[in-house]
């Protein structure tokens, strides 16, 4: 949908005669001049006489009626002129030399113009062989902006070669005046090209590839045919001019003449403002709420916009070009600005979505999303202020200085700016970062504590240089840290040593690789997945999905069980216990058909039976099995077996003991026998 809005800018172009007539009589003003319009400046008196002087004050033309007499005087005395020409060459005796230099400079052109052609022909084709090559993040247009872009330089590939061998001529004829006249004319002509296939391509009803709708395919083929009549009248005008500047003709004419056409561009203007519907079926439909706002707004008070836009030529014509030239930026600008960056932001959010895509729970594209976002705020900022006229003095004010340091002085500007650059490599740190996991990193054989080590050393060094950058645009001399260096470490051996033995036990953890992304640990009774090993913390989270924080110091103190550190294949030892008078090769038999129920074990290495001891009660029995420690652990394994094993040992009648213990009552003696004896 962006494409239409090349139609959208030439007509703001072409309606806004602000900055296409400026007269010879003087360029656009560098910068905008201050706006001192209250009462109270107003009756200061000296003080804005000069800033409302070059606000107000009319440029005068570069001809008046004495201008126009010569040029009548020229043409009434051009037959005459011409006959004394004809009667002289006559006269000459290289005449003939030079009709015979004339007809091979004729023949020489006619070929450069059919060779030209034949190039124009082949150039053309280009397009077609790369159309593969181009990006449709647009899939609903059959021809992208790239696209028509590819076709555009393609037919201005030819006048651009002749142009160059133009330049080259003229580098051996440096007093020349035509060569000069000869290679504007070509610029004026490769303009029309370019422009016209633009516009064909975009506008053309025959081609229908943006205006599906009959009638805006209408609207859109009459729009073409006046903006094309324009812009073959302009190329003419142009090429006419330039000719008359070649032959060093009147300056004063010559601006006479860009009056003139001032004038035909303001008349143009009018009668496309005329063509309300016209000029509004051109605008797409997009769902952006500041495109939106704008066209609602702009649809709304129409005539009014027009108006002032029309009455900013007319003062351009007349001669008030800083009054037209400060209105114009201040208002049609600002909204361009505006309108630039939303519209940016969708087709950089497409681009991304074409050259990225994403697949769910990626972060690199919400990373460079961000990253993109915060350029065009400061893009904006930059527009704006620009364009307000205040983007200068508000430097002045916040780069004066508010701290000192020695020789460094800081200012708000300085300190903001050392923020800025601080944040922008912090997001292009968190970018490459998430580059590497997520793209880079799966497609490399390579161990994951190779991955930490690379991942996290690029992200400290740019934070590293970030930080630098950060400190030295700010204003901070930096050579003052050898200064606080002995002052640092005492700080850090007292009350900062906390915070240095996890910084130094981080660096450990991951250059040591005891530790990396993706390995099952236990230390202490904390035992689950490392997620992230960074200088601060070690991140771990449970099978129960409860998130462990660790400061590193603490694995580096403790014994730590790496279930994955030398590969995820563990083996895990799961206690049965059978009945003395069970068959020992039923249940051999029955615990490997258990172990092939469950997905998670190995087929290799094979499962193992032992028996363990002859217990009091049963016989203990231990089955070996190797499992990916990365998929399931050893207690939910376990759990799930057990399970498993039960059902197959209730089907098969294989009972499970428990602990028996047999009692033997004696009968008491009788006290008649204890008489006796």
């Amino acid at each position: 949908m962006g494409l239409r809005w090349m139609i959208i800018l030439g007509l703001w172009g072409l309606l806004a005669p602000t900055a296409a007539a400026q007269l010879p009589a003087g360029p656009p003003p560098p910068s905008l001049p201050p706006l001192r319009l209250s009462t109270q400046e107003l009756t200061s008196g000296a003080a804005n006489s000069e800033a409302l002087t070059s606000l107000f004050h009319r440029e005068p033309w570069s001809f008046n009626l004495d201008t126009l007499l010569a040029v009548a005087t020229d043409l009434h005395r051009l037959p005459t002129v011409a006959a004394q020409m004809l009667v002289q060459l006559q006269l000459d005796e290289q005449t003939p030399h030079l009709y015979l230099l004339l007809g091979i400079l004729v023949m020489g052109a006619i070929l450069l113009v059919l060779g030209l052609f034949w190039l124009d022909r082949v150039f053309e084709k280009v397009p077609g062989w790369l159309a593969h090559l181009l990006p449709r993040w647009e899939t609903q247009l059959r021809r992208p902006l790239p696209e028509v872009a590819l076709h555009a330089l393609s037919r201005s590939a030819a006048i651009l070669l002749l142009i160059f061998v133009a330049h080259i001529v003229w580098g051996s004829m440096p007093d020349s005046l035509f060569v000069p006249a000869l290679i504007h004319i070509l610029w004026a002509f490769l303009g029309y090209r370019a422009g016209h296939t633009v516009l064909y391509d975009l506008l053309s009803a025959r081609r229908g590839d943006f205006f599906p709708d009959p009638e805006d395919a209408a609207n859109a083929r009459s729009v073409y045919l006046s903006l094309h009549a324009f812009l073959l009248f302009s190329t003419l005008f142009f090429s006419g001019v330039f000719g008359l500047q070649g032959m060093g003709y009147r300056p004063d004419f010559i601006g006479f003449l860009f009056f003139l056409f001032a004038c035909s561009l303001l008349v143009f203007a009018i009668f496309l403002a005329f063509r309300k519907k016209d000029i509004f079926s051109l605008f797409p439909p997009l769902e952006e709420p500041v495109y939106q706002s704008f066209l609602s707004l702009f649809k709304r008070f129409y005539s009014g916009v027009m108006g002032f836009t029309l009455t900013l030529g007319l003062l351009s014509l007349i001669g008030y070009h800083r009054l037209a030239y400060t209105l114009f930026m201040r208002s049609w600008a600002l909204v361009a600005v505006v309108l630039g960056i939303a519209l940016l932001d969708r087709g950089l959010k497409q681009l991304l979505q074409h050259l990225l895509k994403p697949a769910p729970g990626e972060r690199i594209h919400l990373q460079v999303l961000t990253l993109i976002r915060v350029c065009e705020v400061l893009l904006l900022a930059r527009g704006l202020l620009g364009l307000l006229g205040i983007y200068e003095p508000l430097l002045d004010v916040l780069g004066h200085p508010i701290l000192t340091f020695g020789t460094s002085a800081m200012s708000v500007l300085s300190l903001v700016s050392g923020a800025v650059t601080c944040i922008m490599f912090l997001l292009a740190a968190k970018v490459l970062e998430c580059f590497y996991e997520e793209r880079i990193f799966p497609q490399m054989a390579w161990d994951t504590s190779v991955q930490q080590i690379v991942s996290m050393s690029t992200f400290y060094l740019l934070m590293a240089f970030g930080a630098l950058f950060g400190l030295a645009i700010s204003g901070l001399d930096l050579s003052i840290f050898t200064v606080f260096a002995g002052a640092l470490g005492i700080g850090i051996g007292f009350g900062l040593q906390g915070i240095a033995r996890n910084f130094a036990g981080g660096m450990v953890l991951i250059f040591s690789g005891l530790v990396k992304k993706g390995d099952y640990i236990s230390v202490g009774e904390l035992s689950g997945y490392v997620h992230q090993v960074s200088w601060k913390k070690v991140h771990l989270q449970t099978v129960d999905a409860v998130d462990l924080i660790v400061p590193p110091t603490h694995l580096l103190e403790s014994p730590i069980v790496n279930w994955t550190h030398s590969g995820p294949e563990v083996r895990v030892h799961v206690p049965i216990r059978v009945a003395f008078d069970s068959n020992l090769e039923k249940v051999e038999e029955i615990l490997l058909e258990a172990t092939k129920q469950h997905p998670v074990i190995r087929a290799e290495p094979k499962p193992q039976i032992w028996l363990k001891q002859f217990g009091e009660s049963a016989l203990e029995l231990e089955l070996l099995v190797w499992i990916d420690y990365q998929q399931t652990t050893t207690p939910a394994l376990i759990g799930q077996l057990n399970f498993t094993i039960w059902k197959l040992f209730q089907s098969h009648a294989i009972t499970i003991p428990f602990p028996q213990q047999e009692i033997h009552l004696h009968p008491p003696r009788t006290e008649t026998a204890s008489e006796e004896h």
